[in-house]
């Protein structure tokens, strides 16, 4: 059997009022060669580098087609779009919560941009490494899931 990596996801949403809407449901599936699966423990006002194929020695993946992150409380997610430099190193963050997975079904991303236009005037690139920030003064734990 050849690898894959399989998301389910259910979202339920009750109304103000108290009215449940239909469950929202949907489905990814994605076949993998290889895979790189972390878990790290943030100490409280810690910023690290997680995934930086470059300089890292202990990643399986050198870049991905999916990408999953899980914590358990406020982190900040760095993704770094054209680590080399070669059309314009841009840095892309989001701010990571409780039980909320962030995924991300392919590396691409947009470097060189002017302004804040990026879909106008950026030149498509990939993301090349990840770096997480612990705001909130507390130690966390991240999964960190990379599949090509």
């Amino acid at each position: 059997m050849a690898g894959q990596i399989q998301v389910e996801t259910i979202i339920q949403i009750t109304d103000p009022t108290g009215k449940k809407l239909a469950p929202l449901r949907y489905s990814y599936v994605k076949a993998l060669t290889a895979i790189t699966i972390m878990d790290f423990a943030v100490t409280a006002d810690q910023t690290r580098i997680i995934w930086d194929p470059v300089t890292g020695a202990t990643e399986n993946v050198a870049d991905f087609d999916t990408a999953i992150f899980v914590s358990d409380g406020v982190l900040d997610l760095e993704g770094t779009v054209d680590v080399g430099d070669e059309v314009g190193n841009e840095a892309q963050t989001v701010r990571l919560v409780d039980g909320l997975p962030y995924m991300l079904g392919a590396d691409d991303a947009f470097a060189n941009v002017t302004g804040i236009d990026a879909l106008g005037t950026g030149t498509l690139d990939l993301i090349e490494k990840w770096r997480v920030d612990e705001p909130a003064g507390a130690a966390r734990n991240l999964k960190m899931i990379l599949a090509t």
